[in-house]
């Protein structure tokens, strides 16, 4: 038996591979599945990516009010097909077949996302918005004096119904169906609030529960500023509209 032939017959074939193999593909040491389609792309140096992240989700467009078409699990790889103008988002295809957009902060790619093409997506179907704070009361009104609902978390998704005159405060509907009022400030939206649809307490919107018993008062003038003290050097933490009602619980020294 000739084991000269079959050692350097074997030699060759690994110099081959290692030869054809882009120096990219390193970096993705042992995250790589063992679909022969995944080390294909990798080897043929197509724009490839593998997830690095628990489960990413496929969106319709190139955000996260984009509806979810489908959820990655960590160490797939996918193809890249182009990005969004910041690159920031990916548009990515699967082995299955689908096709979607990707946060480019959770794949590992063996080309620059810069590079690939810039594509195109269409618009949101429904005017939404992203929390972009930590949690976000939604209340039965458009003021903090109103009772909170529930709470949504930070990167959350709504849908838009309405506004107050305005524009600070956004009637919502949550992913599970509830209804109610949040502060614009803390909201990121597809859409300008102000194109959405004045909503007045008399629309038969969700009605808050009975006040507490006590003193109240209603806000006579166009607009008052609600203070953290009693004093202007105070911040402000909210604007209080004209013909709101709110709970009086104590005063300064002076009454002023």
């Amino acid at each position: 038996m000739n084991l000269s032939r079959v050692t350097w017959g074997t030699v060759a074939l690994l110099i081959l591979l290692i030869s054809t193999a882009p120096l990219q593909a390193a970096k993705f040491d042992n995250q790589i599945n063992s679909n022969p389609t995944d080390v294909y792309l990798l080897i043929q140096n197509q724009p490839a990516g593998i997830v690095n992240t628990g489960a990413l989700n496929v969106r319709t467009g190139p955000a996260v009010v984009y509806e979810i078409a489908g959820v990655l699990k960590q160490g797939e790889t996918v193809s890249l097909l182009g990005r969004n103008d910041v690159g920031s988002w990916v548009l990515v295809k699967e082995s299955d077949g689908l096709e979607g957009w990707v946060n480019a902060s959770y794949l590992q790619t063996n080309t620059a996302v810069a590079s690939l093409p810039v594509s195109s997506f269409p618009p949101p179907t429904s005017a939404v918005g992203v929390v972009n704070s930590g949690a976000l009361n939604i209340r039965y009104g458009p003021g903090i004096s109103f009772e909170v609902i529930t709470i949504l978390q930070g990167a959350e998704t709504v849908i838009l119904l309405g506004r107050n005159l305005r524009d600070s405060w956004v009637f919502v509907q949550s992913t599970d169906g509830v209804k109610g009022w949040v502060n614009g400030s803390y909201l990121i939206t597809n859409v300008p609030v102000a194109s959405l649809p004045i909503k007045t307490l008399g629309d038969g919107l969700p009605q808050p529960p009975q006040p507490p018993e006590g003193p109240t008062a209603v806000v006579i003038a166009g607009a008052a500023n609600l203070r953290a003290g009693p004093g202007m050097p105070y911040p402000i933490i909210t604007v209080l509209e004209q013909g709101q009602g709110i709970l009086l619980v104590g005063r300064n020294d002076v009454g002023s």
